[in-house]
């Protein structure tokens, strides 16, 4: 027997099941397919293109569509790019209630997940990615060139970076994490780098947050390649040699358990320290002992040009070389 599925008189007005997209969006584009017009450039959704010969659509041109009419103009804007023969398609989604049902048919077109985007802020003369917390878009992306996709990755580490803070008489300013797997484990104070920060603002920053310290970065003495680690990525973690501007501690209680001054002997041996800690602790009493500290090339930032960035590029050289 011939049955065609029934199709609601009227719209929801709050929500839209899924079942209903998919009968509503094949029977308009049926409808529709015998026109060579209903796929012209007017329902081509607006976008601009890449270097590579792909094409972004923004969140900001989606503004104002239904469910339907986006799935219209998105089907009929593949078609469009794929004459073109455009490669990879990019779709930024905001966080809007009515944005985020646009998410479901752009996947049943075959676009999947990629990244969250953060906005960008303005700080001064420098343009930075806002906090996660803030408001920033979903990007979707869809290989419709030929063979297999060559879309890059999303990101696949994250960076966190530990301040070795060494004063004159040879103390080292150590922490003990409160929600630590070992319990009064000193570690070096530090953690995450924000995005668009800076490596040496970043330790500067997390030992100030940690300790209340003010310390001076000197130069990043090396770091720890690990995979896998949180939430299934890689990490990169880097040790800065920082030295310190203040010593009186006021530790940031919501983190922190406690926090001292140690001697540099000390440290190296004590076994509630992490055995890399320890390493890097044995390789600075080394030098200092040489008297080859200071002398020690490490790697420090150099503002290079780069043609690709909106910001800073710092290529990271040693010390001893400049």
């Amino acid at each position: 027997s011939n049955t065609t599925p029934a199709t609601p008189a009227t719209r929801p007005s709050n929500t839209i099941s899924t079942d209903y997209i998919h009968t509503h969006t094949h029977t308009r584009m049926a409808s529709n397919s015998s026109s060579a017009s209903s796929h012209s450039s007017e329902l081509v959704l607006s976008y601009t293109t890449d270097r590579y010969n792909g094409v972004k659509v923004s969140a900001s041109a989606l503004c104002g569509l239904d469910v339907i009419s986006f799935a219209e103009r998105l089907s009929a804007s593949l078609e469009h790019w794929k004459k073109e023969k455009r490669r990879g398609i990019w779709l930024e989604v905001d966080r809007s209630p009515e944005q985020a049902l646009l998410i479901a048919p752009a996947l049943r077109l075959g676009f999947s997940y990629h990244h969250v985007s953060p906005a960008v802020v303005t700080e001064g003369a420098r343009q930075r990615p806002s906090p996660p917390s803030a408001p920033g878009v979903l990007v979707l992306c869809c290989w419709i060139g030929t063979g297999s996709s060559r879309l890059p990755d999303a990101a696949t580490h994250t960076v966190g970076i530990g301040g070795f803070v060494l004063s004159d008489e040879g103390d080292v300013l150590v922490v003990a994490e409160r929600y630590a797997s070992r319990k009064l484990a000193w570690k070096l104070p530090g953690g995450y780098v924000q995005c668009g920060e800076p490596l040496h603002e970043a330790v500067v920053r997390e030992v100030k947050e940690e300790t209340n310290v003010d310390a001076e970065f000197q130069r990043v003495l090396c770091f720890r390649h690990l995979h896998p680690f949180q939430f299934g990525f890689g990490d990169l973690y880097y040790v800065a040699l920082l030295r310190p501007l203040s010593r009186t501690i006021e530790l940031e209680a919501d983190e922190i358990s406690a926090c001292r001054w140690m001697p540099l002997e000390e440290y190296m041996k004590d076994e509630r320290v992490y055995v890399m800690n320890r390493e890097i602790a044995q390789l600075v009493h080394r030098l200092r002992a040489a008297g080859q500290l200071t002398a020690h090339g490490g790697l420090v930032p150099q503002q290079v040009s780069f043609p690709y960035s909106m910001d800073f590029n710092e290529l990271y050289m040693p010390a001893s070389s400049l």
